[in-house]
């Protein structure tokens, strides 16, 4: 369903979800009476492939691996959710003002309650869009201490924002009509915008969603990245970065850096990156360092490796944003000054 169109009930919302994240019997009590056979049902199949996978002996490694596998495939399939360009831009926004979206804090439950309503379950999404909640005031005029105090510089913050996604999914759109020969229906794609597709509200729904986020990627056809200079210091954002190219194509990451770059901070961009490192990222919430740090030491040979593989990745594809359409760099001239400079910085790493 459309969520612009069809938005339900924030407690709506949240009974759904958790029917898919297998609440405990003592937690179960707070869902509606009609749904607590539902939610005993799918928690009973869980428990049943649990106890399947342990009884396998390890020389059937790989059934077992496919039933842990599948049992995680269902578990995110039912807590992924995405939302639609009407709700997040600039000129089609709905349910309130678009700077109070993209400024807004959804760790305060009645922010939360109310963006979580503008999404909608789905199996699948168009776009996992990757940005930093809180930016410096150097990208452009985003600033996080501005928009905190003062309510037209929260606007124009959320207007910066929104025209940037506007940027990237134009730009989308124009290589797809290129590619088929026929122009795609925005309005029809999905995006996961974490403040309006994860319920921050519920400490253990947010929980759930947030440690099955390869899930969440897995799903998603491409990657935006709204690549300011904050985003780059955010062990979130690097996070989400590598796991998507890790397994994606990085023709699938479509970058804007261009729109919050400036000769004042394009230093501090690759100041970030030269030492960008697990410890040195920042995270506003100790317990999702501990978190991601876990899933580093689980997906990567290590540490410095998940870096490397971070500030490489980084490099290359924002030099490519400069030849990406419409192209800035036509001339030996632009070059040195926007490409030449990374170029010094991938010899140096």
């Amino acid at each position: 369903r459309k969520p612009a169109e069809h938005a339900v009930p924030w407690e709506t919302v949240r009974d759904e979800l958790r029917q898919q994240v297998f609440l405990a019997d003592d937690e179960k009590d707070t869902l509606p009476p009609t749904e607590l056979e539902k939610a005993e049902l799918v928690r009973r199949r869980s428990l049943l492939h649990a106890e399947m996978v342990e009884r396998l002996p390890i020389e059937l490694g790989a059934m077992r691996t496919a039933l842990v596998a599948s049992t995680e495939q269902e578990r995110v399939r039912g807590i992924i959710r995405g939302t639609t360009l009407h709700v997040l831009d600039e000129a089609h926004h709905e349910g309130g003002d678009v700077g109070e979206l993209w400024a807004s804090d959804v760790s305060r439950p009645e922010v939360s309650r109310r963006w979580i309503v503008r999404s909608a379950p789905t199996p699948r999404l168009d776009f996992f869009v990757s940005h930093s909640w809180h930016d410096d005031g150097d990208a452009k005029g985003l600033t996080s201490k501005s928009t905190e105090s003062n309510a037209r510089a929260l606007a124009e913050y959320g207007r910066r924002k929104a025209v940037a996604l506007q940027n990237v999914v134009r730009t989308a759109a124009e290589m797809e009509e290129a590619r088929t020969r026929h122009a795609p229906d925005r309005s029809k794609w999905l995006f996961f915008l974490d403040k309006v597709c994860i319920p921050a509200f519920d400490p253990q729904l947010k929980g759930a969603c947030v440690s099955r986020l390869e899930g969440i990627i897995a799903a998603s056809d491409a990657l935006i990245v709204l690549l300011t200079p904050r985003y780059l210091r955010r062990l979130w954002c690097v996070y989400e970065w590598s796991c998507f190219l890790v397994s994606k194509r990085p023709e699938d990451v479509l970058v804007n850096h261009r729109s919050f770059s400036t000769p004042s901070n394009e230093a501090a961009y690759r100041t970030a990156i030269r030492g960008l490192s697990v410890a040195s990222c920042e995270c506003s919430i100790e317990s999702d360092r501990t978190m991601l740090r876990a899933k580093v030491e689980e997906y990567y040979i290590s540490d410095d490796a998940f870096a490397d593989f971070a500030r490489f990745t980084m490099v290359a594809l924002i030099v490519r944003d400069y030849y990406a359409y419409p192209p800035l760099i036509k001339t030996v001239r632009l070059f040195a000054e926007h490409a030449e400079p990374w170029v010094r910085l991938a010899l140096d790493l």
